[in-house]
């Protein structure tokens, strides 16, 4: 029989891959904007072991949020008509205490603001930031929904990379937004920037250089 402070280690070592709440600055959430939900659907459960919730978004649209142990791990929705053109693509969400203040943050530090802060029913509030050298991130203000529910196991997200012409700037602009702190890393060939929350890193913004001009035919 266990011992009440081994009963405790085990338990707490047992529960350490589940999330309850995001701190504010740090990734809670991701989202994949897909021109093929079902076939996303069939990719990605085949390749993580993720299971399925659906949720209706309204006429024949519906938000897939993939699930890992019974804990929200992702999610998937179709990209409307109107935004025809744009590639599928993953979208990341920042946690913060004010979705309305961040927006406005990113502003005034050069960002563009895509989408105001709005309320998504009462799963939370978020707002859609691009910084000041092109790249797009969501901020999240949350209230039913805090976002990823699991971590640290086979098929959980881990680590984030901005991929950026401009490191500094980027990491400036957005290490102010989320209020996380940004530092120099040394990367092979590369100029980067290593984000941090309370000292931990969550995610790397490295410099890639713009692909050369195509020749003119």
């Amino acid at each position: 029989m266990l011992s009440e402070n081994a009963a405790q280690t085990a338990y707490t070592l047992l529960a350490m891959p589940n999330i309850d709440k995001h701190p504010a600055g740090s990734f809670s959430w991701v989202e994949l904007a897909t021109t093929d939900q079902n076939a996303a659907k069939n990719f990605y459960t085949s390749l993580f072991g993720w299971s399925i919730n659906e949720f209706p978004m309204g006429p024949g649209a519906v938000y897939t949020i993939f699930r890992l142990q019974d804990r929200d791990a992702a999610a998937a929705y179709t990209l409307q008509p109107e935004l025809k053109g744009v590639p599928p693509h993953w979208n990341l969400y920042i946690t913060v205490d004010n979705a309305d203040q961040a927006a406005a943050k990113a502003a005034e530090l050069g960002g563009k603001i895509l989408q105001p802060a709005f309320d998504v029913m009462d799963a939370g509030r978020m707002a859609v930031v691009q910084d000041p050298t092109g790249a797009t991130f969501m901020v999240w203000q949350a209230k039913k929904s805090t976002g990823i529910g699991i971590t640290g196991v086979d098929g959980t997200f881990c680590w984030a990379d901005l991929s950026t012409t401009d490191p500094d700037r980027a990491a400036t602009s957005t290490s102010k937004t989320a209020r996380i702190s940004s530092e120099a890393f040394p990367r092979q060939n590369t100029k980067s920037r290593a984000f941090r929350r309370t000292g931990c890193p969550i995610s790397m913004c490295p410099m890639w250089k713009a692909p050369p001009p195509k020749p003119r035919s």
